[in-house]
C-alpha cells in the first residue's frame, strides 16, 4: 500500500513535458494566425 501512496517523480518529469508541448503549440498557433492576419 505504501508503494501506491508514495508519487513518483517520473510522472511529475512527464507532466512538465506536456506543460512545455502544449506552450510551445500555443505559441506557433498565435504566431500562425498573427502571420494570416497581418
Amino acid at each position: 500500500m505504501e508503494k501506491i501512496e508514495t508519487k513518483n517523480p517520473e510522472n511529475a518529469s512527464e507532466k512538465q513535458d506536456f506543460l512545455k508541448l502544449s506552450t510551445l503549440t500555443l505559441l506557433i498557433l498565435i504566431i500562425l494566425s498573427l502571420l494570416y492576419t497581418g
